[in-house]
């Protein structure tokens, strides 16, 4: 998730600063707002993604710093809608839902002045064997990229999801054609809670989003060439 700024008030004009993976639930007053979207989800299983529009919002009030800070852990959504809502194609199956997050999973706000990585590194969240990797953004330019994993021979505790957990590619750099994306296996480690904890092979599987051009400098809003070999094309994803 990523929280829009006014261009022509950054320093480098770049519309994100915040990197924000969350675990979250949809309710409303007068219908099952979970109900719906996992019934659209199972008769769509070609769409790589749904996306969420929330009323504005100050996102930082998600992961306040310092003691004694409000916590936010509900906001309101105009709808969820099948496909980028940004694109043409899209389709609004849900209006007016309530979000209720149950885990800041990762939350992160990013300056252009950092260095960028130079290693290819990725967020590990999910549960059981369903598993997700986001790449991790460091600075832009960058790219944004959530996708399905597998590792073999390794599963995780709620415990340590909890904690955080981080892939490492020590042999892949941190650029979009080195990338994680089916049929790719790839050799690297993973880091628990800060700590490292083991070497592992990845196995990746059909990316559900990626994006590039919103982290130029400055920004592209038209497709990509690799956004467009990747499919994510203007019509939808």
């Amino acid at each position: 998730m990523f929280n829009k700024v006014n261009p022509q008030k950054t320093d480098y004009s770049t519309p994100h600063r915040f990197q924000v993976i969350l675990q979250a639930n949809l309710r409303a007053a007068t219908l099952d707002p979970q109900k719906t979207y996992f019934e659209d989800r199972r008769s769509h299983p070609d769409v790589r993604m749904y996306t969420l529009q929330p009323k504005p919002f100050v996102l930082a009030d998600l992961f306040p710093s310092g003691a004694g800070a409000n916590v936010l852990r509900t906001f309101p959504a105009q709808g969820v809608f099948r496909g980028h809502l940004e694109r043409e194609g899209h389709v609004q199956i849900l209006a007016e839902v309530d979000v209720d997050v149950t885990r800041v999973v990762y939350a992160r706000t990013f300056a252009v002045s950092e260095p960028r990585a130079e290693k290819l590194e990725c967020i590990l969240f999910g549960k059981d064997d369903e598993l997700f990797a986001a790449h991790l953004i460091t600075a832009p330019p960058d790219f944004d990229q959530v996708l399905p994993v597998r590792i073999a021979g390794r599963t995780f505790t709620a415990k340590e999801m909890e904690a955080g957990i981080r892939l490492s590619f020590p042999d892949r750099k941190n650029i979009t054609t080195a990338r994680l994306n089916a049929p790719t296996r790839a050799s690297g480690v993973v880091t628990i809670g800060g700590v490292a904890d083991a070497s592992f092979e990845v196995e990746a599987m059909k990316e559900l989003y990626f994006e590039e051009g919103e982290l130029f400098i400055p920004p592209q809003f038209a497709q990509t060439p690799e956004e467009k070999k990747a499919g994510f094309t203007e019509e939808g994803v």
